[in-house]
């Protein structure tokens, strides 16, 4: 369902797209991946799913979209391993190319305001300064932003960040598996 932000009426969404793994384009569009067949979709607003390309099995493997970067041809992407951790990418959404973040093997990560977010497995989040623009680390790490959080913690608060946010998001440790976004 489209729900606007300004408010008006919920809008379904043709194609019965189901999937956690998807962002908004600054345009509209959504984007989404669908990791039982590789492919990954464009979906105007108020037009159809259309197949852009699938991702394949060698090299990174097929791709969840964790979120559209900004100017909307870039989105951050994980790459399923078959393991808990992979390896977090920029795909280009015009051409299917993927390029490796040197930040190691990561459960998911998110863009906000000039930096990179990311949890491991072990529980940790983490920062480091990102250019958007160019796919680049641009400096060296902020870690550990938080210890003992839980992925499902990490997802939801993440992905509600408008990629216009003044400031690198806050995470405080409420319990021992929980992060509290201010």
């Amino acid at each position: 369902v489209r729900l606007p932000i300004g408010g008006g009426r919920p809008r379904s969404i043709p194609g019965g797209v189901s999937t956690s793994f998807l962002g908004w384009a600054p345009d509209g569009v959504i984007w989404y991946s669908d990791f039982n067949n590789g492919a990954v979709y464009r979906l105007p607003p108020g037009g159809a799913p259309k197949l852009m390309f699938r991702s394949d099995s060698t090299e990174y493997g097929q791709v969840g979209i964790q979120q559209v970067l900004p100017g909307g041809r870039t989105a951050l992407v994980t790459a399923f391993s078959g393991t808990n951790e992979t390896p977090l990418l920029v795909l280009d959404l015009e051409t299917g190319k993927r390029t490796r973040i040197p930040v190691g093997l990561v459960v998911e990560g998110r863009y906000a305001q000039g930096h990179l977010v990311f949890a491991r497995s072990d529980g940790t989040l983490h920062a480091v300064p990102f250019d958007a623009g160019t796919g680049e680390v641009t400096g060296a790490p902020v870690q550990p932003l938080g210890t003992t959080v839980s992925r499902m913690m990490i997802l939801a608060p993440a992905c509600a960040l408008p990629n216009r946010s003044k400031a690198l998001p806050r995470f405080v440790q409420s319990r021992p598996s929980m992060v509290r976004l201010l």
